[in-house]
């Protein structure tokens, strides 16, 4: 029975999660692999994510890649607070970037 009650609290937890915004101003951007980037902030908001990393990678079009790289470098160079759109399930799990926004 407990075991029946746990599934089913783990796979309505997967069904029920929503995209969620973390902000904070790019520490750091790099060349993960091909056709990947991955960045971090200055602040806390990463703080249950896998490594404290936002990944960007295939799960995105090849164009997407390059136009949210290009906001990246640019939030960076300009010292601007940025917005992610991440979609996880659990604490701990890596955080896979939807979309990127630019901040004042």
């Amino acid at each position: 029975m407990k075991k029946a009650i746990a599934l089913i609290l783990i796979f309505s937890e997967i069904l029920f999660a929503t995209p969620a915004w973390y902000f904070g101003k790019i520490t750091r951007v790099w060349n993960f692999t091909e056709g990947s980037f991955i960045i971090t902030f200055d602040s806390t908001s990463l703080d249950n994510c896998k490594d404290k990393y936002v990944y960007f990678n295939n799960k995105l079009s090849q164009v997407q890649l390059q136009s949210n790289l290009s906001v990246a470098l640019s939030a960076f160079h300009a010292n601007s607070k940025i917005g992610v759109v991440i979609d996880k399930t659990n604490d701990g799990d890596p955080c896979y970037a939807m979309s990127i926004d630019i901040r004042k």
